[in-house]
């Protein structure tokens, strides 16, 4: 008995940090992917470099240094961290195949409840998802910890007592932890 409560507390704080988490991702997802790529790739090498020419002449530093060395220096800095940066998202194709379908599913959300049963932040874990769970698996982008993950779901039902009869229908392959009835995240 003092298991089964325990349990079900668990679960409700594990339903309020989504709750909460699902109202902060929709701002925090938007602002931070545009946020860290131009700041990661373009706006801190040029800084480093022209920061400390300016600071020990300004008027010497700036007409002659400037000119030849930071204009190279950012030139082909920029061109060769975008290559790195940009080939570790295309590592996985499916990955921007995903994003669209999660961006879809997410626009097109109907129903009152779903079945939460995964957490993944990497696209071979959805793939395996979408492979068993075929048509009745839907998902939608999350920021966790940093990183570009999807909350995995499990069908579309007009009433919570749906939701929770269709656990069972949830290929075991694909059911981690315990799934979780939860509203229909709306974008």
């Amino acid at each position: 008995m003092f298991t089964l409560i325990v349990l079900m507390l668990i679960a409700a704080a594990g339903y309020a940090f989504w709750t909460w988490w699902s109202g902060q991702q929709g701002a925090a997802a938007q602002a931070r992917p545009s946020g860290l790529k131009p700041t990661a790739t373009q706006s801190t090498p040029p800084r480093a470099v022209v920061q400390p020419h300016p600071a020990p002449s300004l008027s010497v530093a700036q007409a002659i240094p400037p000119a030849p060395q930071p204009t190279p220096a950012s030139t082909m800095t920029p061109p060769s961290q975008p290559a790195k940066v940009s080939a570790a998202p295309q590592k996985s194709p499916a990955a921007g195949r995903y994003e669209a379908m999660a961006q879809e599913f997410a626009r097109t959300a109907s129903g009152n409840f779903t079945v939460q049963f995964e957490l993944v932040c990497q696209t071979t874990s959805l793939a395996k998802a979408v492979q068993a769970g075929g048509a009745d698996v839907w998902f939608v982008p999350i920021s966790y910890r940093g990183q570009s993950c999807y909350r995995v779901f499990w069908g579309r039902f007009p009433t919570r007592e749906a939701a929770m009869a269709a656990w069972v229908k949830i290929p075991s392959s694909i059911r981690g932890a315990k799934p979780v009835v939860v509203a229909v995240p709306k974008s």
